[in-house]
């Protein structure tokens, strides 16, 4: 009777863990290097770079990415600009996300950014502009696992600025056939652009279920 007294007085609390092993993603804390690609310049050039981010997840469907950017932009070797940005996204698995082996992940993701830029022109004499602004973006993207502690991430978002515009124009003298680099501010209104990147990540802790290694991928 004791036996089956205290059986029942525990069931809920086994319910509770039970529950809390279904949702093996919360907890998990990775980090990734990455590398981007993107249009900011109103003269049509590329912009490449390199940062870094640490990942959060909250459930089999939320995860977050926290992250760095570094992003330097060459205007036709007559300026260059630089841009800085930090900023959060919260990543959705509308399928849920399981980490096997050889497998993709899709998912939606959303957020927000601040982000200083720089332009300034090559030559003695020349312009500089910069600026502080706020971005929020909306992109998609996908995991491929190489195995249940890391993947390598695709993903393409569209960034939509809020600050002074920089404008950058290249302006040719047909008398002399020399080039120059016209950099001029406006006011402040709405900038986008398309970024993509690519990171490798790997995963490192469980930051409230102690750490990974050691224990089964079906825990992850």
């Amino acid at each position: 009777m004791l036996r089956k007294l205290i059986t029942f007085l525990l069931l809920p609390f086994s319910v509770l863990a039970q529950q809390a092993d279904d949702n093996p993603g919360a907890g998990r804390f990775s980090i990734g290097y990455r590398s981007t690609v993107s249009a900011f310049s109103d003269a049509g050039f590329y912009g490449y770079g390199s940062g870094g981010h640490v990942r959060l997840q909250f459930g089999p469907k939320i995860n977050s990415e926290w992250y760095y950017d570094h992003i330097l932009t060459d205007l036709g070797g007559l300026g260059r600009r630089t841009d800085e940005h930090i900023g959060w996204s919260v990543m959705f698995y509308t399928f849920g996300q399981h980490l096997e082996k050889g497998k993709f992940t899709p998912y939606i993701e959303a957020g927000n950014c601040f982000d200083y830029t720089a332009v300034r022109t090559n030559y003695a004499g020349g312009q500089l502009a910069d600026r502080g602004s706020a971005a929020v973006h909306l992109g998609l993207g996908v995991h491929y696992n190489l195995s249940d502690r890391a993947d390598i991430t695709f993903k393409a978002q569209y960034m939509i600025h809020i600050g002074t515009n920089i404008n950058e124009k290249i302006v040719t003298d047909d008398a002399t056939e020399t080039r120059t680099l016209d950099i001029t501010t406006g006011d402040t209104g709405l900038n986008g652009h398309l970024l993509m990147t690519c990171s490798v990540n790997f995963y490192i802790a469980r930051l409230w279920k102690g750490y990974l290694f050691g224990e089964k991928s079906k825990n992850l």
